[in-house]
């Protein structure tokens, strides 16, 4: 092989390499799927402002659900959830992304 045709050789395989470290990256739990944010975590009691729950996901992302049904307000509840981000709203919380 002649120098010029061993380099092109290593920026085939470096990029080759980059793509298929890119394509095995785990996403981290949540997802979104057709605009809706899914996946797992625990349901919390945070004691401020009067008390709320909220859902902590594996990754340590924090969501504060706006509708979260009385069956599920169980601090400590392990839950797979799928919603709705709601970005046009103001929370007295200030914890978490509504959903």
């Amino acid at each position: 092989m002649t120098g010029s045709s061993t380099g092109y050789l290593v920026v085939l395989v470096t990029l080759f390499g980059a793509i298929l470290a890119c394509g095995c990256m785990a996403t981290g739990g949540d997802e979104t799927v057709d605009g809706r944010l899914s996946g797992n975590g625990t349901v919390v009691f945070i004691d401020l402002e009067g008390g709320f729950y909220g859902i902590v996901t594996d990754d340590g992302e924090r969501y504060l659900p706006l509708d979260l049904p009385a069956d599920y307000e169980k601090d400590g509840l392990r839950v797979r959830f799928s919603a709705d981000v709601v970005n046009d709203t103001a929370t007295i919380q200030q914890w978490g992304t509504p959903v």
